[in-house]
């Protein structure tokens, strides 16, 4: 991934990277396009450069920095939801809330909502028996809110395949119209 200072258009890679992270870039703005020798890395110089020559872009490059973390803000948020979409049963239920994790990918840290005082258990997105053992021994009034939550999630995932299967098939049928148009 090219730092912002590189990838909002005042400077054009003329070669590299290479060994390592080293690149030759040419100032669009100077004229005579200037030569600078830079590392992906360390932008001081082309930063400095900018600065000294054509403070007037600074803003550019401030503004393509915000872009570029709100892109990474986007991408960190999606990766949150496919892990909450992936969530077990029990965890969507209401009995329990994550307070920590997941560690490892995995491993979380829960808090039992029914309890009084709040207990809070250790669980796992893969191995939920101790979650299920806790429910099972002090709220077995609560089962059947796990059995019904499991219930919903199968009917989602029935759902959505279903959906992409449809628009694959849709997809399909209008590539398989373009290719006999031609």
């Amino acid at each position: 991934m090219l730092p912002a200072i590189l990838e909002c258009g005042i400077y054009k890679i003329e070669s590299g990277p290479f060994n390592g992270d080293k690149v030759i870039v040419l100032c669009l703005f100077c004229s005579p396009n200037r030569e600078f020798v830079g590392n992906i890395k360390q932008t001081g110089n082309l930063h400095r450069h900018v600065k000294n020559c054509h403070p007037e872009l600074l803003q550019k490059i401030k503004d393509k920095k915000n872009e570029k973390l709100l892109d990474l803000e986007a991408q960190r948020n999606e990766r949150r939801r496919s892990i909450s979409a992936m969530l077990p049963a029990i965890l969507e239920c209401g009995i329990f809330k994550i307070t920590a994790g997941p560690f490892n990918g995995v491993n979380v840290m829960v808090l039992c909502l029914i309890c009084s005082p709040k207990r809070e258990l250790i669980g796992s997105l893969k191995y939920t028996g101790n979650l299920h053992r806790h429910v099972k021994n002090r709220h077995p009034e609560m089962l059947y809110k796990i059995k019904d939550r499991r219930n919903e999630q199968s009917l989602d995932r029935r759902a959505y395949r279903n959906e992409r299967r449809r628009s694959l098939r849709i997809r399909t049928a209008v590539v398989d119209e373009i290719e006999v148009e031609e």
